[in-house]
């Protein structure tokens, strides 16, 4: 009788423990490949800071959206739990209770199928608070930049969010205030009055982030041709808003002039630069003075910002910049397009050209900028502040109120 009772004991327990709240993280691209662009990195960076950090408060659980014939639901994101650390885990649809917390931390085009499917809403019956990452809304605001359908995707995208969030975080000020004048413009497509908006800034150090690794057979001959000159360096992938055309225009003049400097551009082929593309493989100075580093791993893009003498960031709009906190991390100066969220980012940390597209513009900026470099009179990165991915985290749960 006594050894009946205890095995009962141990079936209803359960019922009867009350549970940490849990801090549910959306993962779903992630958790089916690694890109290693902007946003990966982010979502990358933070998981590993969340459970690193060990919170007292709240458990975690990464999620990922499966998808069927008949269904669409969240579950653990199990296989990419076991890779951060030795964890029992299911793979079972999520039940979120009252005290909960939701974080759409990866960009997830589904989600609306989520939300029509009355999940977000039942949730937020029960007492779970629903977040969601917004790192930019550029497909909107700039549709050319974008393939046909990307911005009414994006547009599905957002109108979600804010349809069903308590609460939107976006990754800088010029982002949050870009979603908020969004927001008021919409109102007769969203119906949520009590959404609030806020943002932090992302961090800097690549080796807390799951850095990747590996080095291609030919890295020591490619350093050592960029570290022979001043090497200047592009970061992200090549696509029509990031200024490739306008800079390798820009530098092409300076090579005429016989100014000795290189050009290298990481980012793997993004859409709509076919031509730049076809430019950029025919280049007489391909991997003399012009070098592409497509699909790298940040062990080798270390490297390269090492071998690197300047940042060049000529986006013509960004969520929020994250090459140049990674640059200033590394002490390595900025020349950056005058646009409000590198000055947010940046300050007074960086030599801004105008934002103008003509090659010659940002060709006399260099010029300009190489001889104050000579004369060590350029501006330097050095009190610019950048945040550790540790702190950056930090900042994001101490939005979610979950530390």
């Amino acid at each position: 009788m006594k050894h009946k009772l205890l095995k009962l004991s141990h079936k209803i327990a359960p019922f009867f423990l009350k549970r940490k709240p849990i801090l549910f993280v959306d993962i779903t691209v992630l958790n089916q490949v690694d890109y290693g662009t902007g946003i990966q990195r982010v979502v990358r960076s933070v998981v590993q800071e969340l459970y690193s950090m060990k919170m007292k408060n709240f458990d975690i659980n990464l999620v990922c959206i499966e998808e069927s014939k008949n269904s669409i639901k969240y579950k653990r994101a199990c296989n990419y739990e076991h890779k951060l650390k030795t964890i029992k885990c299911s793979n079972k649809t999520i039940s979120p209770k009252k005290g909960d917390i939701f974080l759409g931390l990866d960009l997830v085009s589904n989600i609306s199928m989520i939300y029509k499917e009355g999940i977000f809403f039942n949730w937020k019956k029960k007492g779970v608070k629903i977040n969601f990452v917004v790192y930019d809304i550029l497909p909107i605001l700039y549709p050319n930049w974008w393939p046909n359908g990307g911005a009414s995707s994006h547009t599905q995208w957002i109108d979600t969010v804010l349809n069903c969030a308590d609460q939107v975080i976006s990754i800088s000020k010029t982002v949050s205030d870009d979603v908020k004048t969004y927001y008021i413009n919409n109102k007769n497509k969203i119906d949520n009055d009590k959404i609030q908006f806020n943002h932090f800034h992302l961090g800097a150090d690549i080796n807390n982030s799951m850095p990747s690794m590996g080095l291609p057979s030919d890295s020591k001959i490619t350093i050592e041709k960029l570290s022979s000159i001043p090497t200047f360096i592009m970061v992200g992938t090549i696509e029509p808003r990031k200024g490739h055309a306008q800079t390798l225009k820009a530098f092409e003049n300076l090579w005429k002039k016989e100014i000795n400097i290189n050009l290298a551009i990481v980012g793997k082929e993004g859409w709509l630069m076919e031509d730049f593309m076809k430019t950029l493989l025919q280049h007489p100075q391909l991997n003399k003075k012009l070098f592409w580093f497509n699909a790298i791993s940040d062990e080798y893009l270390e490297k390269i910002y090492d071998s690197s003498v300047c940042l060049i960031a000529a986006s013509q709009a960004e969520g929020f910049g994250l090459p140049l906190i990674e640059a200033a991390k590394y002490k390595i100066p900025i020349l950056a397009r005058d646009i409000p969220v590198f000055k947010e980012v940046a300050g007074e940390n960086a030599y801004y050209f105008p934002n103008e597209n003509t090659q010659e513009i940002l060709s006399n900026t260099i010029q300009k900028w190489l001889e104050l470099y000579k004369l060590n009179n350029h501006p330097k990165p050095d009190n610019m502040r950048w945040l550790t991915w540790r702190k950056s985290t930090q900042s994001l749960t101490d939005i979610l109120k979950c530390d």
